[in-house]
């Protein structure tokens, strides 16, 4: 709001604005490549609870699941789930929708059969029968198709501006960065730095990788 106010006084109007959060930008960037993207993700934390739910009791005979089986206890009873069981299914969305924004290399990983503790085990189990349409795959996509000469983008503005951000995920990063590619993208930092912060460890954390 205060932008807008702002721009209006400058030059008399602020209109055709649009002020989306990061997520709701890029999921409306991915329709743009990918149509028959829905408009809610089978992805979406709060869908992947019930998917993980259905999933569990088969899981849970399977000794990965063993730290699980003994955590839920006698939780699982017929017909369903106890208050315990739905809030370890939603705390495992969360955790793995982090995973798709800040480790999407590992959970591609995990795609390729790589790991056999259960929460890989358990990431195959739901992608089973699914698309690959999560931010993860949807990223290596669009910076596929951004690489493309080939490729027509329409609708898109001429520019976007970043601000207001403290701080970003190297997800968001590449994907900004990909997009400069096809129009112009303005990143209005907070704490303006020639180094990228990411990059910048601790002395104790550069030992450690040393």
């Amino acid at each position: 709001h205060w932008i807008a106010t702002v721009l209006a006084r400058r030059h008399g109007i602020c209109a055709n604005i649009w002020f989306p959060f990061p997520n709701a930008f890029f999921n409306w960037l991915f329709k743009k490549l990918v149509r028959e993207l829905p408009e809610i993700s089978p992805f979406d934390p709060e869908k992947m609870t019930w998917d993980i739910l259905r999933c569990l009791p088969d899981c849970l005979e399977t000794a990965a699941f063993a730290p699980l089986r003994a955590y839920l206890g006698d939780d699982s009873r017929d017909p369903g789930w106890g208050v315990k069981g739905l809030q370890l299914a939603n705390r495992i969305a969360d955790t793995f929708d982090q995973y798709l924004l800040f480790r999407p290399e590992m959970v591609t990983g995990w795609e390729r059969g790589e790991g056999t503790h259960w929460q890989a085990m358990l990431w195959r189990r739901l992608m089973e029968g699914k698309d690959p349409l999560h931010r993860a795959a949807l990223a290596r996509r669009f910076l596929s198709a951004v690489d493309d000469p080939k490729m027509t983008w329409e609708g898109l503005p001429e520019r976007i501006a970043v601000f207001g951000i403290s701080a970003l995920p190297p997800y968001h990063m590449a994907i900004l960065n990909g997009l400069s590619h096809v129009m112009a993208v303005n990143l209005f930092v907070m704490n303006p730095c020639r180094e990228f912060w990411g990059d910048i460890l601790p002395d104790r954390e550069q030992v450690r990788r040393s």
